[in-house]
């Protein structure tokens, strides 16, 4: 998967960003969110959110925390029967064994070169 903001900026813009937040941020991590939206159906409820964002985390926190955070933000356009799924780099799913670990420590294993952390969401209906 392409993230958009990959193609929108230079691999020099991106990797001067990541650093100057973590230059002034020493304990966030730099993590682009991007949704990916198959349907027009989805497309419609969240065409008031952007495509990509940019944030910044608490290093301590751990991936079940970021799941939650992420899942209460986008959930509530959702009905009951949709799950939530995040993809790391945009081609490798967030297993619940990952959730445990600290962001620190997901981070060091899945950034990418440029110093950011791309996080891929979408939505699927699985319940009912």
């Amino acid at each position: 998967m392409k993230f958009k903001y990959k193609i929108q900026n230079s691999y020099e813009q991106r990797t001067q960003q990541s650093f100057n937040l973590i230059e002034k941020h020493g304990q966030m991590i730099p993590v682009i969110i991007e949704l990916v939206l198959k349907s027009r159906w989805l497309k419609e409820i969240f065409n008031k959110h952007k495509q990509f964002q940019k944030m910044i985390v608490r290093e301590t926190i751990s991936v079940q925390d970021l799941f939650n955070t992420l899942k209460y933000k986008y959930y509530p356009q959702m009905t009951p029967t949709f799950g939530i799924f995040i993809y790391v780099g945009g081609n490798k799913l967030l297993l619940h064994n990952s959730f445990p670990k600290s962001l620190k420590e997901f981070y060091e294993q899945n950034k990418d070169s440029d110093g950011w952390l791309y996080l891929a969401l979408t939505f699927q209906e699985c319940y009912g």
